[in-house]
């Protein structure tokens, strides 16, 4: 008889679910970076820090675009 919950088993699923925990952290960790960065820079008022601001966003969305391909794969 087959179990409704076999398919936790698999170790496919279990590393989509394992890929999808990293990304959410690493996504919770770019937030916590890109508000050091943005008080940092307030702090030192240092106007080269927009760019590492930008570049950090584009890897935030980069991040969540890739957690949200994942969820539907998953």
């Amino acid at each position: 008889m087959y179990n409704n919950l076999q398919f936790l088993i698999n170790p496919f699923f279990l590393l989509k679910i394992l890929m999808l925990i990293m990304i959410f952290v690493f996504i919770i960790f770019m937030l916590i970076v890109l508000v050091q960065v943005r008080s940092m820079a307030r702090t030192i008022n240092q106007p080269r820090t927009a760019i590492v601001v930008t570049v950090g966003i584009i890897l935030l969305l980069a991040a969540a675009s890739l957690f949200l391909t994942s969820l539907v794969i998953l």
